[in-house]
């Protein structure tokens, strides 16, 4: 157990928010707002932000890697075009990872005090109760699009879900599984 704590606590923030996402036994649960004057079919072209929020004040993580190639993919999938000078869209992303708890509380299980009757003598249940505590971390994934030349935003894709510690072996696919869980919202909205 201190061993898993160790390196969870080794393992950069937003690393670990999209281990978690992809991570869930159903999936991630994904949203998207979109600006409602915005018509996504006249972009052709995205390209990223200079410094984006994923990235260390000095240098490019993993991680942003991960997801400007993820996010290459998907839109290159969906009929847009990658173009790092003048593009239509600017791509940002975000994601989040925090301490949960998730705390249930019934009324106490409590058997009954003579073998023979145990339904007449069970305690009073008015203030017996067991309380399950389970910790887990939980975390989310912002893919936001910007239209480049008036500087608003006029798509965002949210995962959120719970970190699971068996996708932390394959950070690279859990990225992926992320990013196209988001951008399949992308193609309905």
């Amino acid at each position: 157990m201190r061993v898993s704590r160790l390196i969870l606590a080794m393992l950069p923030t937003s690393l670990m928010c999209l281990m978690f996402i992809a991570g869930c036994s159903g999936g991630p649960t994904v949203r998207v707002d979109q600006d409602s004057a915005a018509d996504l079919s006249r972009y052709r072209t995205f390209g990223f932000y200079d410094r984006l929020e994923t990235d260390k004040p000095r240098y490019s993580t993993i991680t942003t890697s991960r997801l400007k190639d993820a996010t290459i993919r998907e839109l290159e999938r969906l009929g847009y075009r990658h173009e790092e000078s003048n593009p239509d869209l600017l791509v940002n992303f975000s994601a989040d990872v925090s301490d949960r708890q998730d705390v249930t509380k019934t009324p106490a299980s409590v058997r009954g005090v003579y073998g023979y009757r145990p339904a007449a003598y069970r305690a009073w249940t008015g203030y017996a109760y067991d309380i399950d505590v389970r910790q887990y971390k939980a975390g989310t994934l912002i893919i936001d699009l910007i239209d480049a030349g008036q500087k608003r935003l006029v798509w965002r894709g949210i995962a959120e879900g719970e970190l699971n510690k068996k996708d932390q072996k394959d950070p690279a696919a859990t990225i992926e599984r992320a990013v196209s869980g988001i951008f399949s919202k992308f193609a309905a909205s």
